[in-house]
């Protein structure tokens, strides 16, 4: 099991990025988690579990849908 994104509200409120949620700061590190261990993007996703503390905005629902998560738990 890896977990992901469990800074990424500490990584972008100094920043002040609008856009860079929490579920997006997630993708990314699991992105690059998949690639640096020569693994498929697809492959990962569609077993992965996502837990938020709040529902997800437009934006990151439709990002979450597209890289095909497993699920979403709150």
């Amino acid at each position: 099991m890896k977990l992901w994104g469990k800074e990424g509200m500490k990584l972008i409120k100094p920043k002040m990025y609008a856009t860079r949620h929490a579920e997006m700061v997630a993708i990314d590190q699991a992105l690059a988690w998949c690639r640096g261990s020569g693994r498929s993007p697809s492959g990962c996703f569609e077993r992965t579990v996502l837990y938020v503390t709040v529902e997800p905005c437009i934006m990151c629902a439709a990002a979450l849908r597209l890289m095909s998560i497993l699920g979403l738990r709150g």
